[in-house]
């Protein structure tokens, strides 16, 4: 977790849970329904990818 900005951090890993599929992958198309995130459509393999290595590139 950085040092700085880590409300917008949190955020966005609560956003990313809200968009993960039951088989691990990102949902990529989302709608925001009372302030909430919904997932809509499937994972997309790509963009996994690119999470998963953003969120390991502090290590």
């Amino acid at each position: 977790m950085p040092k700085e900005g880590r409300h917008v951090y949190g955020a966005c890993i609560q956003i990313i849970s809200e968009l993960q599929a039951d088989n691990g992958g990102i949902i990529t198309g989302y709608r925001v329904v009372d302030g909430n995130v919904v997932p809509v459509g499937d994972a997309n393999t790509e963009t996994t990818s690119i999470v998963a290595i953003s969120l390991l590139g502090d290590r």
